[in-house]
């Protein structure tokens, strides 16, 4: 853990390791993503406009609404370590929910048939890698971590916030707050942290975007690294042990 006794830049440095070892997976993703921190523009917040229709969402806010109210009515939802054991390293099981619709480029069509309106809305978003309902459950907190990849937008549309001023999403230091029916588009290859402060659940429609990259070359090998990571085994099996029933 890192020792707060230690001057700032080394605080910090603390920090950031912790965010990144749990992300540590194979040797040639990690070996890309410093690759894109050295190419791409590195801002922590993107305007919702870099990724293409993503204006869909808001449009369509209370008919997605109206499926996921329905969906926790009448399905527990997988905890996150049902989906990846390692998950919890960030948070106890039942703390943090998730209904996925594609897990890293794989279709989970069980749960897709289950919201099929959303699902249309979803389809309408090109280079759509992830999709899920992400909740948050009262007074819990994801640890400081990041995400597989710089190769995607992470997209953030507020689905039920009964409390804003308690919930909160935090990237590398700057702190921004849900509200329903707003988007947030980050990069989750800084580390980050989601807490829920309040008294009752934050649920987030959550997405991983394929994104745009400078040169064709780049745009190339892109999805050429994404398609890799959909084959890995832990994501195969994982996609399995979200369907909902």
């Amino acid at each position: 853990m890192c020792n707060y006794d230690l001057p700032m830049r080394w605080q910090r440095l603390g920090i950031y390791w912790e965010a990144l070892k749990g992300n540590l997976t194979v040797l040639p993703f990690d070996v890309y993503n410093a690759l894109l921190w050295v190419l791409l523009p590195n801002r922590k917040f993107f305007d919702p406009s870099v990724v293409p229709n993503l204006g869909v969402l808001p449009a369509n806010w209370a008919t997605i609404r109206g499926e996921l109210d329905e969906l926790v009515a009448n399905h527990e939802l997988p905890s996150s370590v049902d989906l990846d054991k390692g998950q919890i390293r960030l948070a106890a099981p039942g703390a943090w929910r998730m209904f996925f619709f594609r897990v890293f480029g794989i279709d989970v069509p069980e749960n897709q048939r289950l919201c099929p309106r959303t699902w249309e809305v979803l389809r309408e978003i090109p280079g759509l890698y992830s999709a899920m309902f992400s909740v948050l459950e009262p007074g819990q907190r994801l640890a400081l971590h990041t995400g597989p990849t710089k190769g995607t937008y992470r997209v953030h549309l507020g689905m039920v916030v009964p409390e804003p001023d308690r919930c909160w999403l935090e990237v590398a230091g700057e702190r921004r707050h849900w509200h329903e029916g707003e988007l947030m588009v980050f990069d989750e290859g800084y580390p980050h942290r989601a807490v829920n402060e309040g008294d009752q659940r934050r649920v987030a429609l959550v997405l991983d975007v394929i994104r745009d990259m400078p040169w064709p070359w780049l745009a190339r090998l892109n999805h050429w690294v994404l398609r890799r990571m959909t084959r890995l085994r832990r994501w195969q099996e994982g996609a399995r042990r979200t369907v909902v029933y």
